[in-house]
């Protein structure tokens, strides 16, 4: 039998106003614990601009709020639990955007995304579809600089267009879309048999850096994918599975249109494996286990003990690892081992001893 206490939730309620200091009805507030980065589920401010943030542990949170015609709004710290915050939003500009092709054709329909050159700015970037004869948009936005990445319905795309935008004022901005070309492929595994499921993807920079979204495929049943919208130079392509180790293809300079199809092999990847005992020397089951190659910990990979303790990490590119037990998150309360250097192909031994169940350094 396993009896598990669950610690009481805490709340923070309060109450977001635009820059005028009204009460404002549909923003969004969430919150991140500190300095675990925990999140909150975002809620939605009701008619008279409250908001409450349950299912909280104890402590500080950094608190956010949003509208997209008023901008943005921060608390840090906010205690929980707290009543009666107030979180005043700083106001949003205007980018008004026109899209035309290179021999000047308005584009009627296209995407659109600005972001901000920040730490999560690409990752909580929101895609605006376009439909207009002139291929012009009126975008909100809280202020700050942006990389305005466009997409036409044909799959030209680029990420050359910047924007500044201030508060209360408009700027114009026209962008010109270059050609680009579409490269069709197949993935398959060591054997060279058809991988489904594949992520194939140009890796989109910044922190945390991940895949970016308008050049982005996932394989189907037969392995086939296919990508619009790259540049006619040298490209880095990137793929990934749970089952094999995560690969980079160079794919040279092309021509504009469909490319010829290209193979991208997944190797089987090198391992790191070993047991996780307590300090009597008993096995640990049921301990999370966590690694991550050099300091790229937002694509970590995640595991459980059995009931020997043992654990197993297939499917790693070569690399020096981090390997962690306990909840993965700052100040997680679990034990480390660094410099782990794990080959392309062969596992790796890492045997982790609980000897002090207080012990940090996750």
């Amino acid at each position: 039998e396993v009896q598990v206490e669950l610690p009481q939730s805490r709340t923070i309620s309060g109450v977001v106003v635009d820059p005028d200091g009204n009460p404002l009805a549909g923003a969004f507030a969430m919150g991140l614990h500190m300095p675990s980065f925990a999140s909150s589920l975002a809620v939605t401010t009701g008619a008279d601009g409250r908001f409450t943030l349950d299912g909280l542990r104890s402590g500080s949170y950094m608190l956010m709020a949003g509208h997209d015609d008023h901008g943005e709004g921060m608390v840090n710290p906010a205690k929980s639990p707290s009543t009666g915050l107030r979180v005043q939003l700083g106001g949003a500009g205007k980018v008004a955007l026109q899209v035309v092709a290179t021999d000047g054709t308005p584009l009627r329909r296209y995407q659109v995304r600005p972001y901000r050159a920040e730490p999560f700015g690409y990752a909580y970037s929101v895609r605006y579809d376009v439909a207009d004869e002139e291929g012009r948009a009126e975008l909100k936005l809280s202020p700050g600089t942006y990389t305005l990445a466009v997409k036409s319905e044909a799959g030209d795309f680029t990420t050359e267009a910047k924007a500044t935008v201030t508060v209360g004022e408009t700027t114009e901005v026209q962008v010109e879309l270059p050609q680009s070309r579409t490269i069709s492929g197949v993935v398959v595994d060591p054997e060279g048999r058809h991988v489904a499921s594949a992520e194939v993807y140009v890796r989109q920079g910044g922190m945390p850096t991940q895949p970016r979204r308008e050049q982005y495929a996932r394989t189907n049943a037969e392995g086939e994918f296919t990508i619009s919208g790259l540049p006619l130079e040298q490209v880095r392509l990137h793929a990934r599975h749970t089952q094999w180790a995560p690969v980079v293809v160079d794919v040279p300079q092309g021509p504009s249109g469909d490319a010829d199809e290209i193979t991208i092999r997944m190797p089987a990847g090198g391992a790191i494996e070993g047991r996780v005992l307590r300090g009597d020397g008993s096995p640990a089951a049921g301990e999370q286990v966590s690694t991550f190659v050099g300091f790229n910990f937002f694509e970590a990979k995640s595991t459980v003990t059995d009931d020997s303790g043992r654990y197993r990490f297939p499917a790693l590119a070569g690399g020096t690892y981090t390997v962690s037990t306990g909840p993965f998150e700052t100040m997680g309360g679990g034990v480390s081992k660094q410099g782990v250097v794990v080959p392309p192909d062969g596992a790796v031994n890492v045997d982790i001893q609980l000897e002090d169940p207080e012990a940090t350094g996750t």
